[in-house]
């Protein structure tokens, strides 16, 4: 024997809001109904659940009209993602679905980080194209424009200044602790012994 109930609220594995469905009578009575997320299946309760299924459709409309234009001016975004390159010509690291995540959000468009559809990173220069899961069904397809970053510029090589004289050609020069020689006066004193006077 089942208990027939209508939903009130989105309940995963069994149905959506406004969704009639028959379950175990336990199940309605001590888990769905206590908790709010169904009403017994009555004449009254059957009419109040049409009433929310209709505004539950007129809401679903309007969130796939407003994902369509989001879907739109995802389409029309170019996302260029600059990434570093080794010796061999490798990527250092990838392009993840949390860089397009950041993208998205820096352009003004809110999305779920598992909305991007991404199944593996992005390891390769080039275009790639990823999907964005909306909501109802729509997705965008954006391009991702993976680019090389140029390398720093190297320095140019400087001109060497002029060249400095060899040893033989320089002047030279008394060694280190010899004693120059002294150059007499011609009218300097006679040199004698201390306190003597010159005769």
């Amino acid at each position: 024997m089942h208990t027939e109930v209508i939903l009130t609220k989105n309940v995963q594995g069994l149905g959506a809001e406004g969704d009639k469905i028959a379950v175990a009578p336990g199940y309605a009575r001590n888990f769905l109904l206590p908790r709010g997320f169904a009403k017994l299946a009555t004449e009254a309760s059957v009419k109040h659940i049409e009433a929310l299924k209709k505004k539950r459709d007129e809401r679903e409309a309007a969130e796939k009209v407003a994902a369509e234009q989001v879907a739109q001016s995802i389409s029309r975004l170019a996302c260029s993602i600059t990434v570093k390159m080794g010796a061999q010509g490798k990527m250092f690291g990838s392009v993840t679905s949390g860089d397009i995540h950041d993208f998205l959000a820096k352009q003004g468009i809110t999305v779920d980080r598992k909305q991007v559809a991404l199944e593996r990173p992005i390891q390769q220069i080039g275009e790639h194209h990823v999907a964005i899961n909306l909501v109802h069904g729509v997705a965008a397809q954006l391009k991702v424009q993976v680019v090389a970053a140029e390398p720093p510029p190297t320095a140019a090589p400087t001109e060497r200044g002029p060249r400095r004289p060899e040893r033989r050609d320089r002047p030279e020069r008394p060694e280190r602790g010899a004693r120059r020689p002294v150059e007499k006066r011609a009218d300097a004193p006679a040199a004698g012994k201390p306190g003597q006077k010159p005769k």
